[in-house]
């Protein structure tokens, strides 16, 4: 499989559910975040909120264990479907390994079947052209 070149006027077209962006800040990243109405702005700016003392109280009466959802991922997915031409936006570390990783268990998790990268970097384009993901059928890439 190949990745194919898509030029800066039609980055933003149909032909790939998921685009995939480095964490760090950059002229694409400022592009989908004001055309999604802030969208990856307010997710990265989210505090979860502590549990309130009436709720702590009533789990220390009732004896139920409260549950910690964190999660170890490092990447961020979004759903913007009502905002572009794609299902998911895909916020990634700039470690190539890390993204990978991120990248193939999103993937087989949603059964993706094409990605879009914007502005990442090459070798992490060439590992992931490398990776057996049966669910891929088209890798697209914008600089």
């Amino acid at each position: 499989m190949n990745a194919d070149k898509v030029t800066a006027e039609s980055a933003f077209s149909a032909g790939s559910e998921l685009w995939i962006l480095p964490m760090a800040q950059n002229n694409w990243w400022q592009q989908i975040d004001f055309q999604s109405g802030f969208l990856l702005s307010q997710c990265l700016l989210h505090q979860k909120k502590e549990a309130s003392l009436n709720l702590s109280s009533i789990l220390k009466e009732t004896e139920i264990i409260k549950v910690n959802y964190s999660s170890s991922k490092k990447s961020l997915l979004v759903g913007t479907e009502n905002h572009f031409f794609n299902k998911w936006v895909l916020l990634v570390p700039t470690e190539d390994e890390v993204a990978l990783k991120e990248i193939v268990e999103v993937c087989d998790s949603l059964k993706i079947h094409s990605l879009r990268f914007f502005s990442a970097s090459e070798s992490l384009i060439q590992k992931v052209l490398a990776r057996p993901l049966t669910s891929l059928n088209r890798i697209s890439f914008v600089e």
